[in-house]
């Protein structure tokens, strides 16, 4: 674990550059639509709102982003969910940029944890054969239920 807390650096460093497309499009975005507007303001009607719409959620994401990639840069693909959610929290709690950061770090040590203890359990694979076991059963009543769920009252 503090092999993996010595690499700090890396790990914001490797958010920051999956970080940066999403602040320089959204912002472009955001800029162009103020700019054709004609006003110092954002717009507030038809193509141009829809423009800064996108514009202004390219720059919400940069936080969950951030905190997505630095658990990716620690654990690999099973710490992007939990970072990106971790990131989102702190950006709906208000806690900016560095909290997407504290969240990536948690989230990527977690999981870490967590990949550490299932490797000691020794849980053998499921077969590729085991799945179409555990689809059959449920499988053939599935068209049924769904025709239920459809049905117009």
């Amino acid at each position: 674990m503090l092999k993996l807390l010595k690499n700090t650096k890396r790990h914001f460093m490797t958010g920051v550059s999956y970080m940066i497309p999403f602040v320089v499009a959204g912002g472009v975005l955001l800029a162009l639509a103020v700019m054709f507007n004609g006003e110092a303001a954002v717009p507030d009607h038809g193509f141009l709102k829809a423009m800064s719409q996108i514009g202004m959620a390219g720059l919400t994401l940069f936080i969950p982003i951030l905190s997505g990639f630095i658990a990716y840069s620690m654990v690999d693909k099973p710490g992007i969910a939990p970072g990106a959610i971790g990131g989102l929290m702190a950006y709906q709690m208000g806690a900016g940029f560095l909290g997407g950061m504290l969240s990536g770090i948690i989230a990527g040590l977690v999981v870490y944890l967590l990949l550490n203890m299932i490797a000691r359990l020794n849980v053998p694979p499921l077969p590729a054969d085991g799945i179409a076991d555990l689809y059959y059963p449920a499988g053939r009543h599935l068209p049924h239920r769904n025709g239920g769920l459809l049905h117009h009252w």
